[in-house]
């Protein structure tokens, strides 16, 4: 991603969009578990264009929102 793009990306507090994935939960090393913080990774075989980074998300109805983190392990 261009430095353009992501000042872009930046600057617009506003930005919302949707997008729906489906993966299955696989196993990872445990590092959330260790700090409290339970963490679910996910094996997702679409295609996703979406800029590396945390997004935030609701889950469930009435449950709290979860947050995400979009990237590559390694």
């Amino acid at each position: 991603m261009k430095i353009q793009q992501i000042r872009e990306l930046v600057n617009i507090p506003d930005r919302k969009f949707m997008v729906s994935f489906t993966g299955r939960v696989v196993s990872g090393q445990q590092l959330g578990r260790k700090i409290g913080f339970p963490t679910a990774n996910l094996s997702v075989q679409e295609k996703l264009e979406l800029p590396l980074g945390v997004y935030g998300m609701p889950y469930g109805s009435g449950l709290p929102k979860a947050k995400i983190f979009w990237g590559r392990k390694g």
